[in-house]
């Protein structure tokens, strides 16, 4: 980028690179009426914005070209500030990559301007790399040939300015074949997911109701309490001769409650008929 300033009130630039030049500035009135004229004698017109600011896309502009700026008058169209300004082309700059397709090493590459030669140095021989119309090229290489051994250069032939640059190593891959799902393919598979999904809700089924057999054939678990005659506990023969409680007990109930409570409690301990019961029952 150059700038060249003749008036406080006026500020330009260009700005060149791949894509052209392009100058860009500034204006203290907002809304003037900025003219370029071309190298090629040609007048652009364009306003400044609000904030006094311009921006203008220019072609067939070279390097070392000059490129005349100028603000006019709202109401006299009289030229009040000017500015020159050159176009400063950079160098151009060539970039390169070892590629590996199918066994076959390249060199693969791109050159960021128009009419540029480029070179490759190879243990110390130029070779000329031919460059298409989009400023790319591709050229093959020795298996052998490793990438600190080639080097590239390039030259505009315009601008007279050249770079060098070195080339890198890129990752050998091998594109793998995608298959393209169609709608017969999403639907086998959606039917083999619901195949796997009313398969694993069967076997829980059976298996639930194995679980329920096995329940069903359960078998109570009996506990052996020792030799117990069951024989003694069986009443049934004497239960309509007998009474229910036998009235030995309860004159014995009556004949403790006529009795003070501390005669009672150094009497040993009775056992009545639930006791002699659970008595046999375990053992006591």
């Amino acid at each position: 980028m150059s700038r060249n300033e003749t008036n406080a009130n006026l500020i330009a630039s260009t700005l060149t690179n791949s894509l052209g030049t392009t100058v860009i500035g500034h204006v203290n009135e907002p809304g003037i009426m900025i003219q370029v004229t071309l190298p090629t004698s040609k007048v652009e017109n364009i306003s400044a914005d609000a904030n006094g600011d311009f921006i203008l896309k220019v072609k067939d502009a070279n390097d070392g070209d000059d490129i005349l700026v100028q603000a006019l008058d709202a109401e006299t169209n009289v030229v009040i500030a000017e500015v020159m300004v050159a176009v400063d082309t950079p160098a151009p700059v060539v970039t390169g990559v070892i590629a590996t397709r199918d066994g076959q090493r390249t060199l693969e590459g791109r050159v960021n301007q128009p009419n540029t030669t480029v070179k490759m140095q190879l243990m110390g021989e130029d070779v000329e790399v031919v460059v298409d119309d989009n400023q790319e090229f591709e050229m093959p290489l020795p298996a052998e040939v490793l990438s600190e051994q080639i080097q590239l250069s390039c030259y505009n032939e315009l601008t007279h300015k050249g770079s060098q640059s070195t080339v890198s190593l890129g990752v050998t891959s091998k594109t793998q074949p995608v298959p393209i799902l169609t709608d017969a393919m999403i639907d086998e598979y959606r039917a083999n997911q619901q195949q796997t999904v009313t398969a694993v809700k069967s076997q829980v089924a059976e298996d639930d109701a194995d679980d329920v057999a096995e329940m069903d054939e359960f078998t109570p678990i009996v506990r052996e309490t020792g030799d117990i005659d069951f024989e003694d506990l069986d009443d049934t023969g004497s239960a309509t001769d007998a009474p229910l409680i036998d009235q030995s007990f309860m004159d014995q109930v009556d004949q403790s409650a006529d009795e003070p409570l501390a005669s009672r409690t150094n009497q040993p301990a009775k056992r009545g008929i639930f006791g002699r019961l659970f008595g046999k029952l375990f053992g006591h």
